[in-house]
């Protein structure tokens, strides 16, 4: 049954403490851009009120989310979620990150500028079976190791696979490494990397499968039968049309975001999030006013407090602006 919307009027923006938005389909329109009103807007919101960190919550590597990033540099808010929630980040001497005093940063682990500060890998049982499937099989499939994204298909002999795995370009993902007999990673060979994801030194954050439309259930029963995917902390998360991402069990943005609620002391009933996807449906769910897009699919729509206009429209800005007017 769908919740009764919550209109903005209704709502304190005293009661807000921490702003959290997706980006495809939610902070960037249809053309996968972000607007020069999105980008105004949220420099006026961070001026007038810089103690509610507003924190992108992505699917994305921090690769991925770089463009959008770099529009966004103003933020005082230095805490981003990455690969839907597998990875939160934090810059590197930024004053909100350095007012945490006990952040497990992991240096060791120093990312373009951030430190990871919270992470969910896959368990190495998982991540193994999952390989073995990639290996004995041959299907298109991309590994995210932070930000890098590996592949075991080889372009020369499968050019099949590496159309499907090329849709992935347009969401401005980093260049994927190709790891082949004949192809090294990071001067490590083929076999090399498949003894250090084997033995939890390469840890994998999210696999992603690619199949035509019409056969992604054909391959999600394939990949149950073959790898016992029932018996792993594992879970689909079915987000663009040709693609099938899976992760652990315990990996979402909204547990990411809880991470940060304790961090900052604050509930996650004082949280307001913008999603349109699948993935972002616990988050919509587990925040105090979870806000679908106007193009959100359906899933999201009937667990959302509110909906805003369509991501072509600024529904992000449009919602906000009602509870924090900056123009």
């Amino acid at each position: 049954m769908q919740r009764p919307f919550i209109m903005p009027s209704q709502i304190s923006a005293e009661q807000i403490r921490l702003i959290a938005s997706d980006i495809d389909g939610t902070l960037l329109n249809e053309e996968h851009q972000i607007s020069e009103a999105t980008i105004s807007y949220l420099r006026q919101l961070n001026e007038k009120y810089a103690h509610i960190p507003f924190v992108l919550a992505t699917g994305k590597s921090l690769h991925g989310a770089s463009h959008v990033l770099r529009h966004l540099d103003f933020l005082d808010s230095s805490y981003g979620i990455f690969v839907n929630g597998a990875v939160v980040l934090t810059k590197k001497n930024s004053r909100m990150a350095s007012s945490h005093s006990s952040l497990p940063l992991k240096e060791h682990h120093s990312i373009d500028g951030y430190y990871v500060c919270h992470e969910q890998p896959m368990e190495d049982i998982d991540s193994n079976w999952l390989l073995s499937y990639i290996l004995k099989f041959n299907v298109p499939a991309v590994i995210y190791h932070y930000n890098k994204l590996i592949s075991f298909s080889d372009p020369d002999s499968h050019p099949e696979n590496i159309r499907l795995i090329n849709s992935l370009a347009k969401f401005h993902e980093p260049e994927i490494e190709y790891i082949t007999e004949s192809r090294s990673y990071s001067g490590k060979s083929r076999l090399q990397v498949i003894q250090d994801i084997q033995s939890g030194t390469f840890k994998i954050h999210k696999i992603i499968f690619f199949a035509e439309p019409e056969r992604k259930s054909e391959l999600m029963n394939h990949i149950a039968e073959q790898a016992g995917f029932s018996s792993l902390k594992a879970q689909w998360i079915p987000t663009q049309p040709e693609m099938l991402e899976v992760q652990h069990t315990k990996t979402s943005k909204s547990q990411a975001i809880q991470f940060l609620c304790k961090l900052f002391g604050i509930e996650m009933d004082h949280v307001i999030a913008f999603g349109d996807g699948t993935n972002d449906e616990e988050m919509i769910r587990d925040v105090g006013l979870g806000v679908a897009m106007g193009n959100a699919v359906q899933e999201i729509m009937s667990i959302a407090d509110a909906v805003t206009k369509t991501n072509d429209e600024h529904g992000v800005v449009d919602f906000l602006n009602q509870l924090f007017p900056c123009y």
